[in-house]
């Protein structure tokens, strides 16, 4: 008999949701969302217009509520939408190695408006959150490396699937509902990486549109329409249709920790996770060393099968591309001395200086990088000066992955950087933090400080 990889799937999810989460796991929630916070806040400064265009378009709704940094009412799907697009657009979201996916982009930005339209309560969104982690990272662990080589981006379609499994836990769906929400999340899941490619600014949108299609397939779900008998699986299921190997045992395996929410990795770049090594190990060189970066004959980068193609390109029109590209990453790191949101900027991008230095950068691609992926994701930088003088730095984990994690006052750090850069006033800033951390089981708190660092207050 053929395994039904969907019921068992959601079996496996409400046996989560009937757990309670431990002391360890409610922080780590709060760690996710006030990191995700900080980066969705940096966001709404940068899609300002943009989204403004966004809700004026799809029209206000009275009784709606509002995304993040807005202060005007919108729809459920409206809020979700505009939420992934500035969550996902400086790229310092969470991400997890195994699956290569941002976990925490889609699963809050549609279980915040869902959660707060809906009054519910602390410990459902805690559960949602936990629940909406495990779905999407078992499945894009199923599915990876195949899903991504085909051009898929699993950030998109398995973070539409985890987002609304999130909000089935958060409400707390017997397990037909379930099935039928991911029976229709599954049969319009989509995604594609054409996004990274020079000139395109959409990869936040399927972050965006992620969030949305989930609240819209819970509200499917939850209405008693029937979905296909395991969708995920068969000729035209979920799986067969994205993936060319499925590790199955990944897509029912329960986490060392209880919980996969405690595999994420944090990020420190403003740039895509597949530079973050490269970045590190420029930045500890020129820490360490000195140097004129006209002296700089070259840099080669050995690293795993994979980025030539989608992440060595070395022209760059915008700034959403010069983060998807190690030869520019690279660059600014080395001409700014950092990575961050400051530091990617239009005009760094038309910086004729960078624009050179890029341009020494050589991409390699080594079986022995390759070997250890998804257990590692290293590069070694070997930066070559025009009088024979190198240097060469390895990083094998980078800063904010498990093993080399950044602690709690360094992840306060990074989110008020953010926030600041947004333009939310410091005392909206610190009420935020203390109310994350404190996660009570009324919202109500939460959500007024959220809401308090929109326009009315910003500096």
């Amino acid at each position: 008999m053929t395994q039904n990889h969907t019921k068992e799937l959601v079996s496996s999810l409400q046996q989560l949701m009937q757990s309670d989460p431990s002391i360890g796991d409610c922080k780590q929630v709060s760690r996710c969302l006030l990191d995700y916070l900080g980066a969705t806040l940096a966001g709404v400064k940068l899609l300002k217009m943009k989204t403004d265009a966004i809700a004026s378009l799809l029209g206000g709704v009275g009784g709606g509520v509002c995304a993040v940094g807005m202060d005007s009412s919108v729809s459920l799907e409206t809020a979700a939408l505009i939420n992934g697009l500035n969550s996902h657009v400086v790229e310092m979201d969470d991400g997890v190695r195994f699956g290569m996916i941002h976990p925490g982009a889609p699963i809050f930005s549609a279980l915040l408006p869902m959660a707060e339209k809906l009054n519910v309560r602390g410990i459902d969104l805690i559960k949602g959150v936990l629940v909406g982690y495990d779905a999407a990272l078992r499945l894009a662990s199923a599915m990876q490396p195949t899903h991504y080589k085909r051009g898929y981006h699993p950030t998109a379609t398995c973070g539409s699937i985890g987002a609304t499994m999130g909000i089935a836990a958060m409400l707390g769906f017997n397990a037909k509902e379930m099935e039928d929400a991911l029976g229709a999340v599954s049969v319009a899941a989509a995604g594609s990486l054409k996004v990274v490619g020079n000139s395109s600014e959409l990869k936040p949108y399927n972050v965006g549109r992620a969030a949305a299609l989930a609240i819209q397939s819970a509200a499917v779900g939850k209405s008693g329409f029937t979905s296909p008998l395991d969708a995920l699986n068969g000729e035209t299921g979920f799986m067969q249709m994205t993936t060319n190997s499925l590790k199955s045992e990944c897509l029912h395996k329960r986490a060392p920790d209880n919980y996969w929410i405690h595999s994420v990795y944090v990020k420190p770049f403003s740039a895509c996770r597949h530079a973050h090594p490269s970045i590190e190990a420029a930045l500890d060189i020129i820490q360490q060393e000195s140097f004129a970066l006209l002296d700089i004959k070259n840099i080669c980068i050995t690293t795993y099968h994979g980025l030539k193609g989608r992440h060595d390109h070395q022209e760059v029109s915008c700034v959403a591309a010069a983060r998807m590209s190690i030869p520019f990453s690279v660059a600014i790191a080395l001409s700014a001395g950092g990575a961050g949101v400051n530091e990617f900027t239009q005009e760094a991008v038309d910086n004729p200086e960078n624009i050179a230095l890029s341009k020494k950068v050589i991409i390699q691609e080594d079986q022995k990088y390759t070997d250890r992926v998804p257990d590692q994701r290293s590069a070694k930088l070997k930066l070559y000066l025009h009088d024979g003088t190198s240097f060469i730095r390895e990083v094998v984990y980078p800063k904010g992955e498990p093993e080399n994690p950044m602690d709690d006052q360094e992840l306060e750090e990074k989110y008020k950087e953010l926030a600041m850069y947004g333009g939310v006033a410091s005392e909206a800033i610190e009420q935020l933090m203390d109310q994350v951390w404190l996660m009570p089981d009324n919202l109500n708190d939460l959500f007024g400080a959220i809401n308090n660092c929109n326009l009315k207050g910003s500096k």
